[in-house]
C-alpha cells in the first residue's frame, strides 16, 4: 500500500470505557450467508423481509444479553439499509459490531450504474456527556476473489475494489478488519505487524483448509488475537490465540440450523504483558507461542500509551 492507504481510526468517550483489565469478550454470530438471496440482489432484487430482520436482531440481542464487548457477522450477511437502525442499537447498549453487508449495487438514478461494492461495516459505540453515540465506519474491500469476481460480472454488474485498510483504537484495544480474500496476500496481511491487539477477519468462503491455515499463521506471525466468522455452512468460524495448538482456538464452530452466537473472551493485559519480554523471558510462560523473529518488544508499550504510529514508508508498494 502507498502511504494514503492506510487510515488510523481513534473512537474516544468521554466516560471511561476502557475494558476491565482490557478482557474483552467477543461474540461470533453462527448464521449462513443465503447465496439466493446475493444472487438475486445482483439482479436488482432486495430482501428486506421482516425475517431476514428479526433474525439479525436476535443475533445482536443475544450478544446485548450475554454482555458482549463485541459481535462479528460473516460477509454479505447484513443489508446495507439497515446500518442506521444498527448503529443506534449499538450506541443505546454501548456494543460494537463488525458485519459484511449485503453488495451495494448502484442503479440507474446514480451517476454511474451496474457497480457492485463490497462493505464491511465497523459499528463503534461510544459516550458524551450527555448522550450514547456510535462511529459507523466502511471498510472497502480491495481483493474480490476470481469466483466472485465470475459472479458479478456473469450478472452484468462491474465490482468495484477498494484501496484503504484501516487500524481502529477503541476502548484501549488496537485492531484492524479484512474481508475474506484480502487474506490471501502474504504482504497485505503483515502490514499491522506490531500494531495490533486483534485481527477481524469476515468472510464468506468455502475454502475452509486454505483459509484455517492462514488464520493459525497469522495468528502467531502478527502475534496477536485473531477473529474469523465465517458462514456457518461452511464454519470454521473462530477465536484464536497464538498459542500451542491445544490452546490455540478458544472458539471454534460449524453448522447449526439456528442463528446463534458463542461468547468467549481474550485476555489483552496478559497478551501485551508476554509480548514485553524477550525469547528468553517468555520461555517460562506456556500461554503463548514465542513472539516471532522481528518483533518489537517495545510495541505493547506504545499500545498501552497510545502511541502507536502506522509506519507507512516500510509499506510501499
Amino acid at each position: 500500500p502507498k502511504k494514503d492507504n492506510i487510515k488510523k481510526i481513534i473512537v474516544k468517550s468521554s466516560t471511561k470505557s476502557n475494558v476491565e483489565g482490557f478482557k474483552f469478550k467477543i461474540a461470533i454470530g453462527n448464521a449462513d450467508v443465503d447465496e439466493k438471496n446475493i444472487t438475486e440482489l445482483l439482479r436488482g432484487k432486495k430482501n428486506l423481509t421482516y425475517s431476514k430482520y428479526q433474525e439479525i436482531i436476535s443475533l445482536i440481542n443475544q450478544a446485548i444479553k450475554e454482555k458482549a464487548n463485541l459481535l462479528v457477522l460473516p460477509e454479505c450477511y447484513v443489508p446495507f439499509e439497515w446500518v442506521p437502525i444498527l448503529s443506534n442499537i449499538c450506541a443505546k447498549n454501548q456494543i460494537a459490531l463488525i458485519c459484511g453487508l449485503e453488495y451495494y449495487v448502484t442503479s440507474e438514478n446514480e451517476h454511474i450504474n451496474n457497480r457492485v461494492y463490497n462493505f464491511t461495516a465497523v459499528i463503534l459505540p461510544y459516550e458524551g456527556k450527555t448522550y450514547k453515540y456510535a462511529h459507523v465506519e466502511f471498510h472497502h474491500k480491495k481483493y474480490y476473489s476470481p469466483h466472485e469476481k465470475e459472479e458479478i460480472l456473469a450478472n452484468c454488474q462491474i465490482p468495484v475494489e477498494g484501496n484503504n485498510y484501516e487500524l481502529y483504537e477503541w476502548r484501549g484495544i488496537y485492531f484492524t478488519v479484512y474481508c475474506c480474500y484480502e487474506l490471501a496476500s502474504i504482504k497485505d496481511r503483515a502490514i499491522f505487524m506490531n500494531m495490533i491487539d486483534l485481527f477481524v477477519a469476515v468472510e464468506w468462503n468455502k475454502d475452509i483448509n486454505y483459509y484455517s491455515n492462514i488464520i493459525e499463521s497469522l495468528s502467531r506471525d502478527l502475534h496477536c488475537y485473531c477473529v474469523q466468522v465465517n458462514s456457518s455452512n461452511y464454519g470454521d468460524s473462530r477465536i484464536v490465540q497464538p498459542s500451542c495448538t491445544e490452546k490455540m482456538n478458544i472458539i471454534k464452530t460449524k453448522g447449526g440450523k439456528n442463528k446463534t452466537i458463542l461468547v468467549d473472551e481474550i485476555d489483552v493485559k496478559q497478551l501485551r504483558d508476554f509480548q514485553k519480554r524477550t525469547n528468553g523471558g517468555q520461555k517460562s510462560d506456556n500461554n503463548f507461542k514465542l513472539t516471532p523473529p522481528g518483533f518489537d518488544h517495545e510495541s505493547p508499550y506504545k499500545r498501552e500509551f497510545k502511541t502507536i504510529n502506522i509506519d507507512l514508508d516500510r509499506n510501499k508498494s
